[in-house]
């Protein structure tokens, strides 16, 4: 089984809607860490990112707070980039496609 690290990146920054920054909260609420941990696998919850929440962005409607988006994502690349070079896991949870882009590089 695997050694799994989980972290939230709560963030609706550039989600166009509010809401989605509780989806760290939500899955860990709805037992998605005791659910890896019954199939065997050690969990590690690191906690979460620091909270983003969406605004409207009248100034850029189709880049919805790009700039405070760009620096949330820059915070969780600094913080997985350590733990992606590891044999462990990592899971991180968020309600915001954009959370793709922090981990792709």
């Amino acid at each position: 089984m695997a050694n799994i690290n989980v972290l939230g990146y709560p963030s609706s920054a550039g989600a166009y809607c509010v809401g989605v920054e509780h989806s760290p909260a939500a899955l860990r609420d709805a037992g998605l860490l005791a659910a890896l941990q019954s199939a065997g696998h050690e969990v590690t919850d690191l906690g979460d990112l620091p909270v983003h929440l969406w605004r409207p962005d009248r100034e850029r409607p189709l880049a919805q707070n790009l700039d405070e988006e760009v620096e949330a994502l820059r915070v969780l690349v600094d913080a997985a980039a350590p733990l992606i070079t590891t044999d462990d896991r990592l899971l991180v949870l968020g309600g915001s496609c954009t959370v793709a882009l922090g981990l792709c590089g």
